[in-house]
């Protein structure tokens, strides 16, 4: 019931969903509470305007992606092993045969030029499919393991765990995997902004992590002041996704996993 309840109910709070759920409510009290109704309609709609600007999405990406510096693939520390998380993959599935590299696809560059500049004998790709999201498609890790051996990545090099739905279950099921050949220290590679939920729980599970962030939104120069304020799609994405993290910080923390 979690597992679905976690990605059933953010599609309706956090933006563009959230801000269309209260459109429709003040538009439903517009007659019989009409001063609601307006607090609701002004609320969404300068909410929404915040979010869907780059430097809106920048206030709420910043605190996330500077928790962790990137590390220089030849100056990070050795490990036992390197840990890939999911979400840097399509997996295969449906009229597709093969996987194709998704927006956070940097994540698999990490890993490989992790692997390639010796810093770990092993890469462990973790992350499977949500059958209600996503069909009984090509599990992510499996299309992950495929993607870095088509960069040079040995199969003898690549552990798939394909089992896990989401982060929690990444460290739990890695830390099986990895305990049992006596591997603790890890270099974790997933998204900046997803690191700091990410490094905690692998931490909680056991593993002394080694944070690999990539796939960085922020940082990379800003607009003028002009289009800083401009609504861009991609923003709203940028938001929606810090958003997340934020919540997935406060709940995974009063389940006590991190």
């Amino acid at each position: 019931m979690f597992l679905f309840l976690s990605k059933l109910i953010p599609p309706l709070v956090f933006p563009p969903g959230g801000n269309l759920v209260l459109f429709v409510f003040a538009w439903i009290l517009r007659n019989r509470r009409p001063r609601l109704a307006a607090v609701l309609f002004w609320f969404s709609a300068l909410t929404l305007y915040a979010v869907s600007t780059n430097a809106g999405s920048g206030l709420l990406i910043a605190p996330l992606e500077s928790r962790y510096a990137d590390i220089d693939t030849g100056s990070a520390p050795q490990a036992e092993a390197i840990v890939l998380l999911g979400g840097g993959v399509i997996a295969a599935a449906g009229k597709h045969d093969e996987p194709e590299l998704a927006e956070a696809g940097d994540r698999i560059r990490k890993a490989a030029a992790l692997y390639k500049g010796g810093k770990a004998p092993i890469i462990l790709c973790s992350g499977g499919n949500i059958d209600f999201l996503a069909g009984a498609g090509e599990a992510e890790a499996v299309s992950a393991s495929r993607i870095l051996q088509s960069l040079g990545i040995p199969p003898a090099a690549i552990l798939s765990e394909g089992a896990s739905r989401n982060t929690h279950e990444n460290a739990e099921f890695a830390w099986r995997i990895l305990n049992a050949r006596g591997v603790h220290r890890v270099l974790l590679v997933t998204s900046a902004m997803h690191m700091p939920r990410a490094a905690a729980l692998f931490r909680h599970a056991g593993f002394t992590v080694i944070p690999a962030p990539g796939n960085h939104l922020g940082g990379w120069g800003e607009p003028s002041l002009l289009f800083s304020l401009l609504p861009d799609p991609q923003s709203v994405a940028n938001s929606k996704a810090a958003l997340k993290e934020y919540l997935g910080l406060a709940v995974y923390g009063l389940r006590g996993w991190l």
